[in-house]
């Protein structure tokens, strides 16, 4: 953060909650401490400076744009990195990935400039953009009939889930003010498992995929949720109150939280992240870092030491889906890079009228 030159307040990047919102610029005014939101996109903003020789009606601010390129990949499961195969070329394939029970890959990218959700048929090597909306819609999951496909969006405004047909059509919300951070769906097809701050409290919730009534599941901060095999567990990135850092909660859908375990995970864990079931039900697995380098590793419920499932020596781990037969996985890899901009802030009364 850095100081408007006159002392009239501050310049700041962050984020609006703990989910998939960039990091964006916001100006804090002192000593009211309105705030106000100045960049609405896709970048992600890192440091400011703003310079001091301003005349009090703009501000030139310096600062970083991060930005990905990214892939996606597939491989199979405890195996050599040599055996994984590039699917896509280029651009930003990062913003979530579903392996469904046909073969078909469905996928959050910025192949369109646009933050959209894409299938791939894998058979045919083809691919297709399945949204159109202006609006940010991603972390798409296949119900294992192939019938549906779930998504975030944000497109009425507000952050929220939707579901349409497997070829894109019939396109509607289920759920108004759900995070964008992952949500869950039932064996079956017919649930879905979301986090939400609704009236200014975490809680799971869940909702049928037909759309209705919302059933508040679990108090707390639990994020990312997945659901295994059988239908009958949970697993999620738990944050505690008062906390700082995420562990893996797991407990039975139909026990109470008291028999909640929580199992810290290895350091560089990304959570809360992707969480996914092995198909055997026994393993959890999730995406941890060590010296920049992303791979899958496996939890098993018993609390034994993990195992790691994927074997990269390059590149980060952005998303990643477990094959219907277990044997495999898709992921989005690659880097950030950072460039520097500098902006100008026009500081008038009629933009800024508490400055």
């Amino acid at each position: 953060m850095d100081w408007l030159a006159d002392g009239r307040g501050f310049i700041v990047t962050g984020r609006h909650n703990r989910t998939y919102d960039n990091k964006q610029l916001w100006l804090v005014t002192y000593p009211s401490g309105e705030v106000t939101r100045l960049t609405n996109d896709y970048n992600d903003y890192y440091g400011v400076s703003v310079n001091k020789n301003s005349d009090g009606k703009t501000a030139q601010i310096a600062t970083i744009i991060l930005h990905r390129t990214t892939q996606l990949w597939k491989a199979k499961l405890s195996g050599t990195s040599e055996n994984a195969v590039e699917l896509t070329l280029s651009g930003n394939d990062s913003l979530g990935v579903s392996w469904a029970q046909n073969g078909a890959l469905f996928y959050g990218s910025m192949a369109s400039g646009n933050p959209d959700i894409w299938m791939m048929d894998q058979d045919k090597n083809s691919r297709r953009q399945l949204t159109f909306d202006s609006r940010l819609d991603i972390n798409p999951i296949a119900t294992n009939d192939n019938r549906y496909v779930v998504f975030s969006s944000e497109r009425d405004g507000l952050k929220s889930l939707w579901r349409m047909n497997f070829d894109g059509s019939d396109q509607i919300q289920l759920v108004q003010g759900a995070s964008l951070e992952g949500f869950a769906l039932t064996p079956d097809g017919q649930t879905v498992y979301y986090h939400s701050y609704f009236n200014g409290s975490g809680a799971l919730w869940r909702v049928s995929v037909q759309g209705g009534k919302l059933e508040k599941f679990a108090d707390g901060n639990f994020q990312t949720p997945a659901i295994s095999p059988d239908g009958k567990f949970i697993a999620a990135a738990y944050l505690p109150k008062d906390a700082k850092e995420y562990s893996l909660a797991i407990w039975a859908i139909n026990q109470p939280l008291s028999q909640m375990r929580v199992v810290k995970l290895l350091e560089g864990a990304k959570l809360p992240g992707f969480i996914r079931w092995s198909v055997d039900g026994q393993t959890v697995i999730y995406i941890a870092a060590k010296k920049g380098v992303g791979n899958l590793w496996a939890q098993p419920v018993d609390g034994s030491s993990a195992r790691q499932m994927s074997h990269f020596t390059v590149n980060r781990i952005f998303s990643f889906d477990i094959s219907p037969d277990g044997r495999s996985f898709i992921c989005s890899r690659g880097e950030i890079a950072g460039y520097i901009v500098s902006l100008q802030l026009n500081l008038d009364k009629s933009s800024f009228p508490f400055l």
